[in-house]
């Protein structure tokens, strides 16, 4: 699978590069941004582990299992670079304006409750998003969500990712992510774990775990046009 870019209103969202390793290592150590972190690095992450997952996150993608990217703006000319013929980002946008994460993880057949797989089915994927605190409060989660949603559930053939099922998981405290699924119309999809029970989020309290089908995005996504 080439590197992905998804282009909303406002924003760029594509495959990490080597280049965003400190970008990376600044979200990520930005105690405000990971307040909710259950899994938290042992060691503070630096500008070389985070190219060492980047360069994983690249194989991921390419294998079609996992597309991690990042939140990026345009250009303030309105003109981005692009990664010249023969170079590591060929074809590539290289814009540094890095603002957050997001991505798909776990891109597989969907399965039953017994983990066998559907037969036609179609694929599943699990998504999440972290804005960089500066930039909270200005609408790029819920755009960024949106671009990526559109992106998952749309066919292979149509250049999207071919899902059927998106999964989410969020404390049940993390009022602002639960915020935004209000927004996206999709807080209907989401029901609350008891601890002990599923991916367990939050080292201090319940989750919220969200299963969203196409047909249900792209209903509610039709309705708020």
């Amino acid at each position: 699978m080439a590197p992905r870019t998804i282009y909303t209103p406002r924003l760029i969202i594509r495959t990490p590069q080597l280049r965003d390793a400190p970008a990376f290592t600044r979200i990520m150590t930005r105690p405000a941004n990971i307040r909710l972190e259950k899994r938290r690095p042992t060691s503070s992450p630096t500008d070389e582990t985070h190219r060492e997952q980047i360069r994983s996150w690249r194989a991921s993608h390419e294998a079609g299992t996992w597309s991690m990217m990042v939140i990026t703006l345009p250009s303030p000319s309105g003109t981005n670079e692009i990664g010249a013929p023969g170079t590591e980002n060929e074809g590539e946008v290289l814009n540094d304006d890095v603002i957050g994460i997001m991505g798909l993880a776990h891109i597989e057949p969907r399965k039953d409750k017994d983990g066998t797989a559907i037969e036609g089915g179609g694929l599943s994927a699990n998504t999440g998003a972290m804005i960089d605190e500066p930039w909270l409060r200005r609408g790029y989660a819920e755009e960024g969500m949106r671009g990526t949603l559109d992106a998952a559930f749309r066919a292979k053939a149509e250049g999207g990712f071919g899902c059927t099922l998106i999964t989410m998981g969020t404390a049940e405290r993390n009022d602002a992510y639960r915020g935004l699924m209000r927004k996206l119309g999709l807080e209907g999809c989401g029901r609350i774990l008891e601890p002990g029970e599923g991916v367990e989020l939050d080292p201090e309290g319940r989750d919220v775990w969200y299963e969203i089908e196409r047909e249900t995005w792209e209903k509610v996504r039709d309705a708020s046009k």
